[in-house]
């Protein structure tokens, strides 16, 4: 069986991929953070370690920030796998 092992170098470009797309729906939005985090139910401090790399949302945080930004979470992961890291073969 074939599978792509993604290395931790790997998994925190795509991170930050992520996080650079989530800001930039925010910001195209004209949304501050702290408006950002009301609409997510979140603390304006967890959209800031989100944006800026420090923390990794769960899964539940980042439906309700693509929610919150009017989007899903299909296209921002999309938009964040342009960056394609080289993956390992195993």
């Amino acid at each position: 069986m074939l599978a792509l092992v993604l290395r931790d170098e790997e998994i925190q470009v795509i991170g930050r991929a992520v996080a650079a797309e989530l800001q930039h729906r925010r910001e195209a939005l004209g949304l501050s953070r702290n408006s950002l985090a009301q609409r997510a139910g979140i603390s304006v401090q967890s959209v800031c370690f989100i944006e800026n790399g420090v923390n990794s949302p769960s899964l539940s945080t980042l439906l309700r920030i693509c929610h919150a930004l009017e989007s899903n979470l299909a296209s921002v992961l999309r938009r964040a796998g342009d960056v394609n890291p080289k993956r390992k073969k195993n």
